[in-house]
């Protein structure tokens, strides 16, 4: 899974979770680790994990322009506004960032306006 968005049941994992079984899997693990706290939360937690619709709660932009190519997108900007809760702005592109060009900075674009106007107000 995607550590991007998670929900966590936190009294349970207080319960549950251990820190020495973390430490020791980066221990044992440190030259393997690719993305370590997604990479350590998959490999110890994997059989706990109640996966949860991505598309509604972890968009990933990259996925969105990579489905515009296909002749029937499943996923339009109607679709994402009216359906989607969080969108997960993942790799080196940020709409906060000049040069992006991903169709999604739309919504990034359209909530900092309204931030920016509430700040002005107060």
């Amino acid at each position: 899974f995607n550590t991007g968005v998670m929900l966590m049941n936190l009294p349970l994992m207080r319960k549950e979770v251990r820190l020495e079984d973390i430490y020791q899997f980066i221990r044992d693990n440190r030259f393997k680790l690719v993305l370590p706290d997604q990479d350590v939360l998959n490999a110890l937690y994997w059989d706990k994990i109640k996966p949860v619709d991505c598309y509604r709660y972890n968009y990933d932009a990259r996925y969105y322009d990579m489905i515009q190519l296909l002749p029937n997108p499943k996923h339009d900007l109607h679709w994402i506004q009216k359906n989607t809760v969080f969108i997960h702005y993942c790799g080196k592109d940020k709409p906060w960032k000049e040069n992006y060009k991903g169709e999604l900075g739309f919504f990034y674009k359209q909530y900092s306006d309204i931030l920016e106007f509430e700040e002005e107000k107060a």
